[in-house]
Parts: structure tokens; sequence; C-alpha cells
């Protein structure tokens, strides 16, 4: 069972080849909080069980970080992605890079909370613990949903593997 911390398993999860992508996916096409699976996953490799009481009282708990900081940082950063109407690119590109390191330390603030609001119980997998997360969303998975969870699934499986 590894012993890394879960801000440090989230991040080298991420870092992973196709997670990244694949929580994109799964964030933008259906509003999954990246956070949660993650924390789905480290509970998982840990053999430990996310209930679905348990992932609903997490949705709720983050759910004003993650919509009133979280998600308008994100927005904005992608925004000025393009640049902004009227500013040079060469003065806008430093805003969007304050922007972009302000949202992952939000995102890290949200990943230290998670690592210690659930009192998990043993008996838990990473593909039962992300078959919580789909339950807890409501969400009837398509093809291009079962691709993206397998494929955190088969990393965090596979960092757990090589720890």
């Amino acid at each position: 069972m590894p012993t890394t911390d879960f801000p440090s398993f989230a991040e080298a999860l991420y870092a992973r080849p196709g997670v990244a992508a694949a929580c994109l996916d799964l964030q933008d096409r259906r509003s999954f909080d990246v956070a949660l699976l993650l924390h789905a996953c480290w509970l998982g490799v840990r053999s430990l069980e996310l209930t679905r009481e348990q992932g609903a009282a997490l949705i709720t708990a983050t759910q004003s970080w993650r919509f009133e900081v979280v998600r308008p940082l994100r927005r904005l950063r992608r925004r000025l992605r393009a640049g902004h109407e009227g500013m040079p690119r060469e003065r806008s590109d430093p805003v969007r890079s304050l922007v972009k390191r302000a949202e992952l330390e939000a995102e890290r603030a949200l990943l230290v909370v998670l690592a210690t609001a659930v009192d998990a119980r043993p008996g838990g997998s990473v593909a039962g613990n992300l078959a919580t997360c789909v339950a807890v969303a409501s969400i009837v998975v398509d093809g291009e949903d079962r691709a993206s969870l397998d494929v955190l699934e088969r990393e965090a499986v596979g960092l757990a593997a090589d720890s």
C-alpha cells in the first residue's frame, strides 16, 4: 500500500500518460470534479472504500470552493489563453500565468482538504470508488466516459505498483 500523501499522489497520477486528458474530458464534458476522482483513486490504491454517502458529503463540503474560487479562475485562465482584445499578448500572458498559478494553488488547497475529509473503511478498490463517483454524479456512462475512467483506473493501479 503506498504511503504517499494524497496531494503528492494526485500530482503524480495526473502526470501519468493520458490521465490529464482523461480528467479534463470528464471535467469538461460531464462536470466531474477531478479532485474527487483523484481522491477516489487514492483511496482505492490504499484499499479503502469511498461510499456514496461520503462521496456526496465531499461534493457538498467542497462545492462552494469549487464554484466560487476554482471554476472562476479556470474560466479566466482559459479566456486569457487566446489573449485579450485590446491588450498586447506580451502583457496578457504574464497575467494568465498568475491566474494559472492561483488556480493550481486553489486546487492544491482542495486536495489537502479532501485528504483528511473521509474516514474510509477497508475493502475499496479504484474501480469501485470510481463507480461510486459516477453514481453520486448520477451520470449514465457512455463510451468516452468509460475510456477516460479506464485510463484513470489503469494509471492509478500502475502508479501504486511502481511505488
